[in-house]
């Protein structure tokens, strides 16, 4: 009985159910949708005692007024106000996640010495020579091996075998060697000389008699196995024409010839 008159009442409008109070959505300008833990928008630092308009004594402002209503404008209100507005539409509101990676972690890992093979692991050959070793240069067959160093020794070796074929010593260290492309004869600078040598299990003749030209840069000297032409200052490089027919050579101090 009592449930057919409250439905009564509640036809009759007598009664209202009580509606639910929808809460509110509120939205985060300063994040995207899904994260909660963005910080907000920095805070302006307060103003202190030195921006009062009526400091204490100790301060010992010039800008002292006895009162708020003689306080001029601040002129730079609206720059620092701009540049304020700037700061917070600027402002990054992302926060990244530091990385916790360990400095170990980055380095790789070197792999197995056994997975590394083949590679070479004993000395095969080995050209012995009495200074350290200032040049050297392979003929252009891979079959002979010229090296020159500082005790004033010129060495052609057989690069398969390392036997010594030929030595020449001189006084000087070797500086430069250089193999003619083309004639069976090998080039070397020693001081201000370049010695021209034929080795002698090479067949062919590269001498051509010829009158020596007379010239007031270098000077020649013929031998029974080598040719020398002695410059005025010591040679610091030398090289062939892909030909053969040429050699030029660069010496110390602005002395170059050909």
């Amino acid at each position: 009985m009592k449930i057919a008159r409250i439905a009564y009442a509640i036809s009759r409008g007598w009664i209202r159910p009580e509606k639910k109070k929808e809460e509110e959505e509120l939205f985060d300008l300063w994040t995207d949708e899904g994260l909660s833990d963005i910080p907000g928008p920095p805070r302006e630092q307060l103003p202190g005692h030195g921006e009062s308009y009526n400091p204490p004594a100790e301060y010992d402002s010039e800008k002292t007024y006895d009162c708020l209503r003689k306080v001029p404008r601040y002129k730079n209100s609206m720059t620092e106000r701009y540049s304020r507005c700037l700061d917070l539409l600027l402002c990054p509101r992302i926060v990244k996640s530091r990385l916790n990676i360990k400095p170990e972690s980055l380095i790789p890992k070197l792999p197995d010495m056994d997975q590394l093979k083949p590679f070479p692991t004993d000395l095969k050959l080995k050209y012995p020579c009495k200074g350290r070793v200032l040049c050297l240069e392979f003929s252009p067959s891979g079959e002979f091996l010229a090296t020159g160093d500082k005790s004033g020794e010129l060495i052609i070796w057989e690069s398969s075998t390392a036997a010594v074929l030929e030595r020449w010593s001189h006084s000087e260290p070797i500086s430069q060697v250089a193999w003619n492309p083309t004639l069976p004869c090998l080039a070397y600078s020693c001081a201000n000389a370049v010695h021209f040598v034929m080795p002698k299990y090479l067949q062919g003749n590269p001498w051509v008699e010829t009158d020596v030209p007379a010239s007031k840069w270098v000077t020649w000297s013929v031998k029974s196995d080598k040719i020398s032409v002695h410059l005025k200052k010591d040679i610091t490089n030398l090289v062939w024409h892909p030909r053969g027919d040429y050699l030029a050579t660069v010496a110390a101090k602005e002395s170059v010839s050909s």
